[in-house]
């Protein structure tokens, strides 16, 4: 759905020239940051970060970029000299059929269903208050489910950015 940010996989930029460290496989294997003979650690870390950071900002090295989400086409405003793999810093929408298929999610999907059918079904109800019968007139609900189903949904929806339903959030996607 959208495209935040794009970095660079690795800090030579894929250059055969320059130095070619991967700062995921880094953080991964403590190769760096935690050896024996030298002082290390997090300090360490943060301080290369902080380094790393300011030497974008001064060698401009961030990668711009114009994404069209109509399109759903990514545009690199750089020109890339060499085969270089990008890390993408995006938001992803399920599709439908993944959602139907997600056995965690039918019993939310269900209720959420149910909540919004009661609330068109208030909605057509709360446009009489009442209806003439052959025994006298009947009286309709139309707000009270209106109102049951409004809260309802608020608990669904909350139930989903908690991860009440028992789902994971988003992870990292590689592909």
């Amino acid at each position: 759905m959208e495209v935040k940010q794009v970095w660079h996989r690795s800090f030579g930029h894929g250059i055969s020239g320059g130095v070619d460290m991967d700062p995921f496989e880094l953080a991964y294997a403590n190769s760096y940051f935690f050896l024996n003979n030298h002082i290390g650690g997090i300090a360490t870390f943060d301080a290369f970060a902080q380094y790393r950071e300011s030497l974008n900002k001064v060698a401009a090295t961030d990668i711009q970029f114009i994404w069209n989400p109509t399109t759903k086409k990514i545009k690199l405003l750089r020109r890339m000299r060499a085969d270089e793999m990008v890390l993408l810093h995006v938001h992803l929408e399920r599709p439908e059929d993944e959602l139907i298929k997600d056995p965690y999610l039918k019993s939310w999907m269900r209720d959420y269903t149910l909540a919004y059918c009661k609330k068109m079904l208030g909605e057509a109800r709360s446009k009489f208050g009442s209806l003439p019968g052959a025994q006298g007139g009947v009286t309709l609900n139309g707000d009270a489910m209106k109102q049951e189903a409004d809260v309802l949904l608020d608990k669904l929806e909350t139930d989903l950015q908690t991860y009440t339903d028992g789902s994971a959030p988003l992870g990292f996607v590689i592909g």
